[in-house]
């Protein structure tokens, strides 16, 4: 349900906002960030489904239309941004012997407090 309305969100935006703007902020967020590069995807393709007016749930239609040109030129853009030579080898994961030693917790040596037993 959370899904679904975040989806129609960035279709709104993209059918209604500045999809110049929203596109290369996005796409910058994906060159940057390799936490956010799914996200970032998700939100790209959303926002060009809304730009293309492909299932958004509006009241009024957009006072102008998108010039499908440019809408090709952004897909285009977007799949260049995909298919990039850098983004094939990507880490999926880190192993053992990547792992820098000083960021593993080492058990705690302490010693155990005794009291004497004297009465």
């Amino acid at each position: 349900r959370i899904l679904m309305s975040l989806q129609q969100v960035c279709r709104v935006l993209g059918y209604f906002g500045n999809i110049f703007l929203l596109m290369d902020h996005f796409t910058e967020l994906y060159r940057e960030s390799v936490v956010y590069r799914k996200q970032a995807a998700w939100v790209l393709n959303e926002l060009i489904a809304g730009a293309a007016g492909l299932d958004v749930n509006v009241l009024q239609p957009r006072e102008t239309s998108v010039n499908m040109e440019d809408l090709n030129g952004m897909v285009a853009s977007i799949i260049e941004e995909y298919i990039d030579p850098a983004n094939w080898h990507l880490v999926t994961s880190i192993e053992s012997d990547e792992i820098n030693q000083d960021s593993i917790l080492r058990p705690c040596s302490l010693s155990a407090i005794t009291t004497g037993g004297g009465s």
